[in-house]
């Protein structure tokens, strides 16, 4: 029992390590942006638009990028800005929420802000420029916006964090603006202040490297603190915080706020409440990603995605980790393995200095160490994003026709009706990422909601698309009747074939090869002289391509002698015996009435023939109808026919009682 257990163990073991896991936080490269100019630091713009600072020739390259695969739309950039630009050896850069860019230059100790627009370009210079003498700008190392447009700007040159206020449109309200709160060394606490994070609801970290300590405070919607300087809220420290040399801050979407600390190589996680306090202060790391179950070393850089995925950069062993942090801030296990490592050997990782993740989880990693590929690479989650659906038509038979995009190449496309499991249509993406098919299972009539999925080449399956809602089309119908029904040799009897359901226009085959012109009537006509007893049918083919399933069908019967003669057109007439309405309690009551003698009668209910015969030599006739009238009120006529000569009854209603 044992070792068949153990052989079972084995193979589940090999099976996971021989098909990656697809985990939201497990990454695969998906671009390389090659260079030689020292990139330090890379942000994100909310629409997709990657911003490159490169000391090494005083450049903020700007690309942009496909939002489906996170690589770029182009192997340049849209846009370099320059030393002519005001850029001077630039060491960090963000966005704001509406798309400035904040650019922290060290060679002459300004911020300079540009505004950025959906195709990734830039005005030729800056729209504000914060400088040393009136914005206090003293060798500025990081910078970061709050959700509303405040800026904060870490100055290691005189030990401060200074606040602005960036309009929407990238200006301040002056130019250089004085900033609005300034937090300082004696009140504040800072001391050689290296990175600075909002969170969503303007909480402000700065990590403070000389004093081993991050500390945290409130900034208001108008850029003020309660006090200026202000006092920290919450001080992370060295004995209760795991604070060690603090190089890099960020906050996750719900408040978590992750600590790269560089002398003990650690991350330490905290939780941090909407009033920018913790719950004990200090507090004590509520997760601590180490060295050796974490593979933390010498942490330079720290970046969230939106769902929680947490990846730090480890200048001293060339590798980018990531791990999953939960809505309370802790990790499966603590300290937890990364699930995704990013290595030299095989992704080219050498001394990761900044890490940044895309609102739609493109990871992009500042590589510029010598070995491996120097410049910038970019990852994304193996597991693909929700395709779009954006045309699903009902054609026929229940078939529909699938039309979309936003997938991945060759990904593997499948169609859900009604949040069912059980796909009904499979196709394989363009290269582009986009798809149109028709489904392979027939659905019934009636409407239902259409989804999508993609599995990639991992293989991972994608969330569900967006829904679409489709009425499945009532494939058409056709009844043929002849008149007359009995002829003899050379003459002439005229199939009419009545349409219902399709969607016109329409086309009609007959057995004999005449097909109908297209029209969008629903009555169509067509005389034949067979020279035997010929069986005639004819299909309906709809504007959408549908045919009539089954074919009607109509015997002409030929004889030699001379049939019950058929009347004229101008002695020709029917009509219908009995009250103008009746009740009956059958669906298929006698119907009687009169007729020229030998004439051709067609029963019809509620437009659809119910039944046919000839009037006797006495000008009489009854029809039983073939169909069940429906229950409820039906209404009656009969048609007699000469040729091409129709004559109509008088109308009756009949009341089937069941």
């Amino acid at each position: 029992m044992f070792p068949r257990f153990l052989t079972l163990l084995i193979m589940l073991l090999t099976s996971l390590i021989s098909h990656p896991m697809c985990d939201p936080c497990n990454v695969r490269q998906s671009a390389y942006l090659p260079s030689n100019n020292n990139p330090i630091s890379v942000a994100y713009s909310s629409n997709g638009c990657l911003a490159i600072a490169n000391q090494g020739n005083n450049t903020v390259t700007i690309y942009s990028t496909n939002t489906t695969n996170c690589t770029p739309n182009n192997t340049q950039p849209i846009t370099t800005l320059t030393f002519a630009n005001g850029i001077s050896s630039p060491v960090s850069v963000a966005f704001s929420s509406n798309g400035c860019l904040a650019v922290a230059n060290q060679g002459n100790s300004t911020v300079t802000i540009y505004a950025v627009d959906a195709n990734c370009t830039t005005s030729a210079n800056p729209l504000a420029t914060l400088n040393n003498a009136t914005s206090g700008i003293d060798f500025p190392v990081s910078v970061a916006f709050s959700s509303n447009g405040c800026l904060a700007v870490a100055n290691i040159g005189n030990n401060t964090v200074t606040i602005y206020a960036v309009n929407p449109n990238c200006t301040t309200s002056a130019n250089p603006p004085a900033p609005l709160a300034t937090l300082n060394n004696a009140t504040s606490g800072i001391n050689l202040p290296v990175s600075v994070a909002f969170s969503s609801n303007g909480c402000l970290a700065v990590a403070n490297a000389d004093n081993n300590t991050v500390t945290i405070y409130a900034v208001n919607p108008n850029c003020t603190t309660s006090a200026n300087p202000p006092a920290p809220l919450a001080t992370l420290n060295n004995a209760t915080s795991g604070i060690s040399s603090p190089r890099s801050v960020a906050f996750s979407s719900n408040g978590c706020l992750a600590v790269a600390n560089a002398d003990n190589n650690t991350v330490t996680i905290y939780a941090v409440d909407p009033n920018c306090t913790t719950s004990a202060n200090p507090p004590a790391p509520l997760a601590t990603l180490n060295n050796a179950t974490s593979g933390i070393s010498s942490p330079r850089s720290v970046a969230f995605s939106s769902n929680g995925c947490l990846a730090v950069a480890n200048a001293a062993n060339d590798t980018v980790t990531i791990y999953a942090v939960d809505a309370n801030c802790t990790t499966s296990a603590n300290p937890p393995a990364p699930l995704a490592t990013l290595n030299n050997a095989t992704s080219g990782i050498s001394f990761p200095r900044s890490v940044a993740f895309s609102s739609n989880g493109c990871l992009s990693v500042a590589n510029p160490g010598s070995t491996g590929t120097p410049g910038v690479l970019v990852f994304r989650s193996v597991i693909p994003n929700a395709p779009l659906l954006t045309q699903v038509t009902s054609i026929c038979n229940g078939i529909l026709n699938i039309v979309g995009s936003g997938a991945e190449a060759n990904a593997i496309i499948q169609v859900f009706s009604n949040g069912n499991n059980t796909s009904i249509g499979t196709s394989t993406a363009a290269a582009d990422g986009t798809f149109s098919f028709n489904t392979t299972t027939a659905l019934a009539d009636g409407t239902y909601t259409i989804t999508l999925t993609q599995t990639n080449d991992v293989p991972c399956i994608s969330a569900p698309s967006n829904a679409l809602s489709v009425t499945i089309n009532p494939n058409p119908t056709i009844s043929i009747a002849a008149n007359p029904l009995v002829i003899t040799r050379g003459q002439t009897s005229t199939l009419t074939a009545v349409l219902a359901s399709g969607t016109p226009p329409y086309s009609v085959a007959f057995s004999d090869g005449f097909v109908s012109p297209v029209s969008s009537n629903t009555t169509v006509t067509y005389a034949v002289s067979p020279v035997s007893t010929t069986t005639y049918s004819a299909t309906l083919t709809d504007s959408l391509g549908c045919v009539s399933n089954p074919a009607d069908s109509v015997t002409i019967t030929v004889v030699n002698t001379t049939p019950t003669p058929t009347p004229t057109p101008s002695n020709l007439k029917v009509a219908l015996y009995g009250p103008q309405c009746r009740k009956v309690t059958t669906c298929k009551p006698r119907i009687t009435g009169r007729a020229t003698p030998g004439a051709t009668i067609c029963l019809y209910a509620n437009n659809k023939v119910i039944g046919s015969t000839k009037a006797t030599s006495k000008g009489t006739f009854c029809i039983i109808p073939c169909k069940p009238l429906r229950k409820g009120c039906n209404t009656i006529i009969a048609l007699a026919r000469n040729g091409n000569v129709t004559v109509r009854s008088n109308k009756i209603q009949v009341l089937v009682k069941r």
